[in-house]
Parts: structure tokens; C-alpha cells; sequence
């Protein structure tokens, strides 16, 4: 009977709870990584001594606050007293533009998050304060070490030696990508709009510099990938989302039919589960900030091309392939699901439903792509709770946060991230997880789709109806 209970509880998932889950497995992970894995250069606490009241440091004493963000480690977590953290001897010390500038935005997302803690949680409001100031910090960071001569932002490396305070950092490749000065500007907007002092014009008119660039080069844009433009495009929604620019929803416009016209010519672009699920959430997102119907018609065809792959007797969307071995990304995964998750309101489908349940129950947890997942918050928490009330009749179930088949970081010793990948062996019918390994290109990216597009619903979900 052990056994039989998860199980069953893991089929009695709803939407609602699984939103609530992926939600909380970002969020909680976003907290670890950025303030206790030290996996990237760090700042001291009492840098943000200001930030609280009375100058109570000890609300984060043991917190070592990022700066950026390593590309690669291992997330074991290495006790120390007190403190947990990742072993700095596994760091790969390159620093990927696009990895920070998703860390970034997915602290400046959670600050209404944590703002709603206000009068209720003092540790928990607190956040809010820290990760405004540290999305500061962040930016700074950015703008002072990680360009080049000509301005823009590149791929470089840590070379500082452990002893000397003084950060060194070399350039790893001279080549820059526009989908990663895209998401920068797009974190300087999303600033912007956070900050309320002498400083907030300056991060827009950096930010509106940045986009001014792109449009400049506007031609160069059109030879680029597929992969790239639609990351671009994605960014560009992201930034419309937070204002409402003309210059940008024009951009999106072509760019969007420039990606329709290569989608449908190209059977590989098609295959490829990642890019189809982005262009879809890119889609449906330009339709409902731009206000264009067709761009929801086009999303409609790559749904149902995407749900092809679904077979019901196995739970799992299956890639057309002759080979035993079937390699996943996590993107793969984590996008479908959102790209169905994203117009699915209400669990309107039942067959949609369906498909994205067992699909997250089989290929994400059953799977082990992921290491760990967190600990649900105690039943003193208000974040247990609708409303944060800490009221017992509005007691939220284990299930809106915890997967009761999955080992927890205590219990494993593995902090929660997503692995790079797993194979399907289409004979034996089972999964096996790439090597356990933390990728910042991975991670960030699908910490922040997650808590951007599933923010909204997941307050929908903690509020309270009428009785």
C-alpha cells in the first residue's frame, strides 16, 4: 500500500497543481542557486544592510548573493555548519550573458511575489527588498565586466585568483550573439520600471540603446538562425509585455513572419520539439500583446503537429525516430508542456489536460531529469496556505507543491535543478537521465519561462473565492 498511494496521488494531479508545482520547483530553486550555491562571483551581505529594517542583516546571514552566474558545476550541496553550498572546485567559471540576464529577470519576477508577504512574513517580504537590490547589483555587474571594447555582451571567464579581491575576467568568444544583447536589454526595461529613484532613466535609456541597435542592425538579423531569431523574438514579447513599445511590436511583427515562412518550409524545424514549443508560446504571446488573430491560427496548426507525438499507452510525446535510443532536451519537455499550457485555461481540453499531465508525470518526474525536488513550506507558513491566511480552512494540499516520488535536496544531497537530457530506449520502454551536472544555459532559461508564464496563474490559484 506504500506504493499504491503516491501513485495514486501523482494521477489525481489537476492543472491547477501542476502549475503550482513547476511554479514552486522555479522559485525555490531560483532562491537556492542565486543565494546559498556561490556558484558564480558573489557579493557580501552587508552590502545590503540598508535594505532592512534596522539594518537586521541577520534575516540573510546565510545567504551569498550572486553576482552572475557560472556556466557548469556540480550541485551536490557540501554542508558547512550552517551554511550549504556547491563544490567550487567543479565551477566551470565561463559567465554566459543570456544565463544572468534570466537569473535577473527571474528575481525582478518574484518581487510582487514576495511584496505579498507584506504585514504577514517578515523573512518572506524581505525577499522582495533583496532581490530589487540585487537585480541592481546584477546589472551593474553586467554593464562593468561582461562586454567588450565595442559595448556589447559576450561570453567571458573568471580568471581571478581565489586569494585577491580583484576580478579578473578574459573574453571565451569574441563573437557576440544578438539574442543575448535582446535579453540584457529587456532586463535593464524590466528595471527600469522597478526602480523609483535618480538611477531609473538611466537603465531605460540603456536599455532603449540596446534596442536601438538591434533595429540598426535589422538586416543581419534576417540570416540568423531560426533558433536565434526566435530567441530574439521571445525577448522582444518579454519586453512588450513590460511596455508597451511601438518601435518593438513592429519588430516582432517581422520577425514573426520571417519565422512563419522558414517554420513552414523546413520539415527538420518542425521535428524539433524545443524550437516548435517556443515558436508556439512566441506566437500566442505576439497574438495576445499585439492583438493579432492570425498569429493564433498559425499556433493552432504547430499544437496539433505537436500533439501527433503524444502516445496515450505510453503517456509520452514520442519523436519520430528509427533509432532505440531517443535523446530529450529538458527544453523539449518543459516547453511543450508550458506551450500547452499557456491557452489550455481551466482545463478546458480534457484530452490537452491529459496529455500534458502525463507527460509531466512520466517524462519529468518519473524520469529523474530532475535531481531533487524542494521541500513543500511547513504548515506554519503562509505560503501553505490561500491568501497566505495561515488559516486551516484554507490549507492548500501537499500536491500544489511537493511530488511525493522524488527524493528531497536533504535527502539526496542534490540541490533541485534540471539536467541537460535524458534517453528513451524505445525496447526496454525506459528513461535515462544525462550525468547529474548544473547548466546555468539550461537552468535560468527554464527557471524564468516557467515563472513568467505561469506567474498569473499561479496567483489566480492562491486566491481566495467566495465561500
Amino acid at each position: 500500500m506504500k506504493y499504491i498511494g503516491p501513485f495514486l496521488r501523482m494521477n489525481s494531479l489537476n492543472l491547477k497543481n501542476l502549475e503550482n508545482q513547476l511554479f514552486f520547483f522555479a522559485k525555490e530553486s531560483l532562491k537556492h542557486i542565486v543565494l546559498k550555491s556561490r556558484c558564480g562571483v558573489t557579493i557580501s551581505p552587508k552590502n545590503f544592510k540598508k535594505s532592512f529594517p534596522n539594518n537586521d542583516i541577520n534575516i540573510i546571514k546565510d545567504f551569498s548573493p550572486l553576482l552572475c552566474v557560472y556556466k557548469k558545476a556540480n550541485p551536490k550541496v557540501i554542508k558547512d555548519k550552517e551554511y550549504s553550498y556547491w563544490d567550487s572546485s567543479t565551477f566551470k567559471k565561463e559567465i554566459v550573458p543570456s544565463s544572468c540576464a534570466f537569473m535577473t529577470l527571474s528575481i525582478m519576477e518574484l518581487i510582487n511575489y514576495y511584496e505579498g508577504f507584506k504585514g504577514i512574513d517578515d523573512s518572506m517580504y524581505q525577499l522582495s527588498h533583496l532581490y530589487k537590490n540585487l537585480a541592481k547589483y546584477q546589472l551593474d555587474f553586467y554593464t562593468s565586466y561582461l562586454r567588450n571594447t565595442d559595448g556589447v555582451f559576450i561570453i567571458k571567464k573568471n580568471i581571478s585568483e581565489d586569494s585577491s579581491d580583484e576580478l579578473k575576467f578574459e573574453e571565451k568568444e569574441s563573437k557576440f550573439k544578438f539574442s543575448d544583447q535582446a535579453l540584457m536589454m529587456t532586463a535593464f526595461l524590466k528595471y527600469s520600471l522597478l526602480e523609483d529613484g535618480k538611477d531609473k532613466e538611466a537603465y531605460k535609456s540603456f536599455s532603449q540603446d540596446i534596442l536601438n541597435m538591434l533595429l540598426h542592425f535589422k538586416d543581419s538579423l534576417y540570416d540568423l538562425s531560426f533558433e536565434e531569431l526566435n530567441k530574439i523574438v521571445f525577448s522582444l514579447n518579454i519586453s512588450y509585455c513590460y511596455e508597451e513599445n511601438p518601435q518593438v511590436v513592429n519588430f516582432i511583427i517581422d520577425l514573426i513572419e520571417l519565422l512563419k515562412s522558414r517554420y513552414e518550409e523546413s520539415m527538420v524545424l518542425q521535428e524539433k520539439i524545443d524550437h516548435s514549443s517556443l515558436f508556439r508560446i512566441n506566437l500566442m504571446l505576439s497574438a495576445k500583446l499585439c492583438s493579432l488573430e492570425h498569429f493564433s491560427d498559425i499556433s493552432k496548426v504547430i499544437r496539433d503537429s505537436l500533439l501527433e507525438l503524444y502516445e496515450k499507452e505510453k503517456g509520452i510525446i514520442l519523436k519520430k525516430s528509427i533509432k532505440k535510443e531517443i535523446k530529450y532536451s529538458s527544453e523539449d519537455l518543459i516547453f511543450f508542456i508550458l506551450s500547452m499550457l499557456i491557452d489550455n485555461e481551466d482545463d478546458d481540453d480534457k484530452y490537452i489536460s491529459e496529455i500534458i499531465t502525463d507527460v509531466y508525470r512520466h517524462q519529468i518526474v518519473n524520469s529523474k531529469i530532475l535531481t531533487s525536488w524542494p521541500e513543500s513550506p511547513s504548515l506554519d507558513s503562509p505560503e501553505r496556505y490561500l491568501g497566505f491566511t495561515r488559516s486551516s480552512k484554507h490549507l492548500m494540499d501537499e500536491k500544489n507543491f511537493k511530488i511525493s516520488t522524488l527524493d528531497s535536496p536533504r535527502d539526496n544531497e542534490y540541490s533541485s535543478v534540471f539536467l541537460k537530457s535524458l534517453e528513451y530506449n524505445t525496447r526496454k520502454e525506459t528513461f535515462t537521465p544525462s550525468k547529474i551536472s548544473f547548466d546555468s544555459t539550461k537552468n535560468m532559461n527554464l527557471i524564468f519561462i516557467i515563472i513568467f508564464l505561469l506567474k498569473d496563474k499561479v496567483y489566480d490559484n492562491y486566491s481566495i473565492t467566495e465561500e
